[in-house]
Formats: structure tokens, sequence, C-alpha cells
């Protein structure tokens, strides 16, 4: 391995093999009366959004039995300040790949912090990892919402 942290956590989520991974770029809303978004709440809002995704995916068991999408979520900040989102998720039913994206934008917009623009692409392939995993500066893996299934 090498001692860079940034090219190591690259290599280790590029390892991870989706089956039918869904890019998706996720806005959030900047301010809400006079409370600022950061970090902690956006990786806050992004979890409420999975568990809501999970169970409407898994029904009870994802409850009962922790069953849960795979999931690496990325934390980025534009160039303009503006904290954003990127995720790789896999959608466990690809017979029906727009009731899957339907979903996810619907339930982001159902959380605290979503906005309306954002962006969901089928058959994302590893180039897709390779491009939220650039790791700027600012940017990070959010290590709390990551979920791999082995």
């Amino acid at each position: 391995m090498n001692t860079n942290p940034k090219i190591d956590t690259r290599q280790f989520l590029q390892e991870v093999n989706f089956t039918h991974m869904v890019a998706v770029t996720f806005s959030m809303k900047q301010n809400i009366e006079y409370e600022r978004i950061d970090k902690i709440k956006a990786s806050k809002n992004i979890r409420h959004f999975l568990n809501l995704l999970n169970k409407k995916t898994y029904g009870n068991a994802s409850h009962r039995y922790g069953k849960k999408l795979a999931v690496i979520t990325v934390l980025e900040t534009s160039f303009s300040g503006r904290l954003h989102c990127h995720l790789a998720i896999n959608n466990p039913n690809p017979d029906n790949p727009i009731y899957f994206e339907n979903l996810i934008e619907s339930l982001w917009k159902k959380t605290r912090w979503g906005y309306s623009e954002n962006n969901i692409q089928h058959n994302a392939n590893s180039g897709w990892i390779n491009y939220i995993t650039k790791l700027n500066p600012q940017d990070e893996v959010d290590w709390e919402n990551y979920h791999i299934i082995s």
C-alpha cells in the first residue's frame, strides 16, 4: 500500500464490485432559515435518506435484519462553496431502473436538506468510483453511510 491515505482510499473503493451501479449526485439546500448546512448535517441527512430507501426497498427486513443496499457516499464542496454529495448505489432490481430512479429522487426530496437539482445515471461503471474518489482537499468519504455487502 501507498503511504498516501487518499490514494489508499481510492484504491480500496475501486475494488468494490457493484453488479448494477447507479451513479447519483445530490444537491443540498445550503441554508434553512438561519441554519447553514455542514458535513455533519449532510451526513445525517444522507443517513435518513438511506434509511428511507432501504425501508422502501427491503420493507421490515431493513430494520429487523439490517438488510441494506450497498452504497458509497462522498461529500464534496464545489469551488463556489456549495456542499453536495455523490453516491454509488447498487440497484437490487435492475429490471426496473426507472422505478428505482424515481424512488431515489422522491425520497431525497422528502429529506430536510434535499434539493431538486440532482443527477441519477443507471449502469454506471468503475469510472464513477474513479470520479467520486478524486478527493480534493475539502472532499471526504462519508464512512458513516458506507455499506458494502460482502
